[in-house]
């Protein structure tokens, strides 16, 4: 499972806030290292930029022994995940963090270590296959009521499709229907599409390939199936 505790970062330099400024700037640039945490004793203050620290020691008149946290200007500090949380748990804090890590506490809420948040969000996305250049994403509107799920991938994969993630929008109070998306794995989009729209369901789509050869045919002869319907 992807849990946040196998994301923490090896290594990932702890500094205190009395620490002279420019031999910690150097240190930190030699080993190459983007950000630090910034403690006051024990108590984790934030997770700077090492080139907002450059920046500061660059400035006219500063004194390269200013201790760090006179430099370094006050941060949010983000918002904190549990060790144990799933991955998909903490993906709203993840989004709402602007900063490249976010810090992580143990159940009794001691600071464990940070994690890098590019790399968590990237995993997300390689969950549900939103990235797959051959993936096709497929909306159902479809009723509130009546309607199973498990009926409808049921269905999907009948037609040769594979669905690889889906996603219920939450309908808002009076709505008749909600919208569920699929992240498919299809050769037959056309045939898709035409038996899905036999069993009732508005469907809308889009594939990375829309716009092959032969796409156009095929549009052409859905609008000319459905005409004949009329």
């Amino acid at each position: 499972m992807s849990i946040v505790k196998e994301y923490l970062v090896a290594g990932f330099p702890r500094v205190q806030a009395r620490e002279a400024s420019a031999p910690l700037h150097e240190r930190l640039f030699t080993a190459g290292e983007a950000s630090f945490a910034l403690f006051d004793g024990s108590r984790l203050k934030s997770i700077p930029l090492t080139s907002e620290l450059g920046a500061a020691l660059a400035a006219p008149g500063v004194d390269p022994a200013t201790p760090v946290s006179e430099l370094i200007g006050e941060h949010v500090l983000p918002e904190t995940l549990g060790d144990d949380e799933h991955l998909l748990d903490v993906a709203g804090r993840l989004l709402r963090s602007r900063g490249p890590y976010l810090p992580v506490v143990s159940a009794d809420n001691v600071f464990t270590g940070v994690v890098p948040r590019q790399e968590m969000l990237e995993d997300i996305v390689r969950i549900y296959h939103l990235g797959l250049q051959e993936g096709v994403s497929l909306e159902l509107e479809v009723p509130v009521v009546g309607v199973r799920v498990s009926d409808i991938v049921a269905a999907i994969e009948k037609n040769d499709a594979t669905v690889l993630s889906f996603g219920v929008s939450e309908p808002r109070p009076g709505d008749e229907g909600m919208v569920i998306t699929f992240r498919l794995q299809t050769s037959e989009l056309f045939r898709l599409v035409k038996n899905l729209e036999h069993y009732g369901y508005l469907v809308r789509y889009h594939s990375r390939t829309d716009h092959a050869p032969g796409d156009e045919l095929r549009d052409k002869a859905l609008e000319f199936m459905k005409y004949i319907e009329m």
